[in-house]
């Protein structure tokens, strides 16, 4: 099945329905002239995400309003270097997720079929509903 199609939009389109400010400051995401891929409704990507090369690609995150499938994994290796943030509305379901410096926020649910890792501490890792995941590792070295 073909990914879903999305919008490119401008960070300042996004920045108070998202909360930019307050809940994805790691980047100043808004002076670089990047984009936000916008899916407006439930959304599959068929592939893995990598957060880290989105962002030097000129994407400063990806926002699904409703559910997202990622048929495949969420990387984010790089701990010390700003990442692509990733914003879903309500559920999430992923073959692993890995997070470092990322900002990452689930409306709600989170499957992951493998691994779920967070580690270091320049990035934000907020699921608001239950995490299911066959391995959860939680590491911050401070």
């Amino acid at each position: 099945m073909p990914d879903s199609s999305f919008e490119e939009l401008s960070v300042a389109e996004v920045t108070s329905r998202l909360q930019l400010e307050s809940h994805f400051s790691f980047h100043d995401y808004d002076a670089d002239g990047r984009v936000v891929r916008h899916y407006a409704e439930d959304a599959m990507i068929d592939g893995d995400i990598d957060l880290d090369a989105l962002f030097w690609d000129g994407i400063a995150g990806i926002w699904a309003g409703k559910d997202l499938v990622v048929n495949g994994n969420i990387l984010n290796w790089e701990i010390d270097t700003p990442a692509c943030f990733l914003a879903v509305g309500r559920d999430l379901i992923c073959k692993n997720m890995v997070a470092s410096s990322a900002d990452i926020r689930i409306g709600r649910n989170a499957t992951i079929y493998g691994l779920l890792s967070s580690t270091y501490n320049h990035g934000y890792l907020e699921i608001a509903g239950d995490a299911h995941a066959k391995t959860i590792i939680i590491d911050d070295h401070t």
